[in-house]
């Protein structure tokens, strides 16, 4: 009963409060392991896995979730293997990587349709859309969230309704009908907040405030980045931390408020440091800072533009220091496995001419 009780408490928790889960879970595996619950003892360190992800140690994140993965295969358990192949194909999704997602969300779906009893995998569903709107396959995504939307509120699954409202407005700001997309992100910041979904809400936010700063309201656009900005370091979650830091530093620059921006760009390039430590490699470290190094970039900028001379320079040093740290730890263990031939590494690239 004690571990039943972790584990709905992780499964909670990680919505809420990414600290806690990480003790929930911990203590669930330990508990398990007593008990000789081999199957829930591997469930616990997927989870592990995925608290690791948030709090920016994408290292652990792979090797714990891989670790999950492969062992639900091995023992059969279609729960286990459609959950850690959902977390795959989000991790791929987070890296700009679409149709590698791909792959891991069709096979989840596999897997539970062979099952009905599993359940509907809304994750799935959920990562498959974002993928699919990503790629601009928008009539594809449209119907696979309606899909999944009908079956969130058939089984009352307010917190997937939430995500699934998230991506429709997505899916709409894309396809021009931005009232809609106001409307459905609206109503999901609404529903999160009401739940306590504080992730959701920070993606909500984020996504109207950038909506707001394209039709010129500015000061809209700043108070959604606060709410949002509030619930992201309320959750302790690292890695999608940066991204809402730096939105509101580009406000903060807009608006005449240097000083501000500039703080807010040094706070995200802290949190982006502390998670490249933790990267499992040189190609997932260049598929991160494709996504997040324009936040050194425009720091620099901005601090160029003001004529900081100093300043300027002591952001082209932080970068290079990061640059050459990289090399260094890429001869010494890296060259085993190195990039892949024929891929992108145009954010690196970017990231170390700068």
């Amino acid at each position: 009963m004690r571990l039943w009780c972790l584990v709905a408490k992780g499964m909670t928790d990680i919505e809420v409060n990414v600290a806690a889960a990480k003790t929930d879970w911990e203590e669930a595996k330990a508990l398990a392991d007593s008990l000789g619950e081999r199957g829930w003892s591997n469930r616990a360190s997927g989870e592990l896995g995925l608290v690791a992800f948030l709090q920016g140690d994408s290292k652990r994140a792979a090797r714990l979730v891989g670790g999950a993965l492969l062992t639900s295969m091995a023992t059969g358990d279609a729960g286990g293997q459609v959950r850690y192949l959902e977390l795959f194909g989000n991790a791929f999704n987070e890296l700009n990587r679409q149709e590698e997602a791909l792959l891991f969300f069709n096979r989840a779906i596999k897997v539970s349709s062979d099952m009905p009893d599993m359940g509907f995998p809304f994750m799935a569903y959920e990562g498959k859309a974002q993928a699919l709107t990503s790629l601009k396959r928008d009539s594809e995504a449209a119907a696979i969230l309606q899909r999944a939307l009908a079956e969130s509120k058939a089984e009352h699954k307010q917190g997937h309704e939430t995500q699934i409202l998230i991506l429709l407005g997505h899916l709409s700001l894309q396809s021009g009908d931005a009232a809609r997309g106001i409307d459905d992100l609206q109503e999901a910041g609404r529903l999160g907040s009401q739940l306590g979904f504080y992730r959701m809400v920070a993606q909500a936010m984020f996504d109207l405030a950038g909506q707001y700063r394209r039709r010129g309201d500015l000061p809209d656009a700043v108070q959604r980045l606060q709410v949002g900005l509030a619930a992201s370091q309320r959750i302790g979650d690292r890695y999608y931390l940066p991204r809402n830091l730096r939105a509101l530093a580009e406000l903060k620059a807009r608006t005449g408020d240097i000083r501000e921006a500039h703080d807010l760009y040094q706070q995200a390039e802290d949190v982006i440091d502390g998670i490249l430590i933790h990267v499992p490699g040189a190609y997932t470290e260049s598929s991160l800072l494709g996504a997040m190094s324009d936040i050194y970039l425009e720091d620099f900028r901005l601090e160029a533009q003001q004529d900081d001379v100093p300043e300027a320079f002591a952001i082209i040093e932080r970068a290079r220091g990061r640059t050459a740290a990289d090399m260094l730890r890429t001869t010494q263990g890296d060259c085993r496995s190195p990039m892949p031939r024929g891929r992108s590494a145009t954010g690196l690239q970017r990231y170390r001419h700068a």
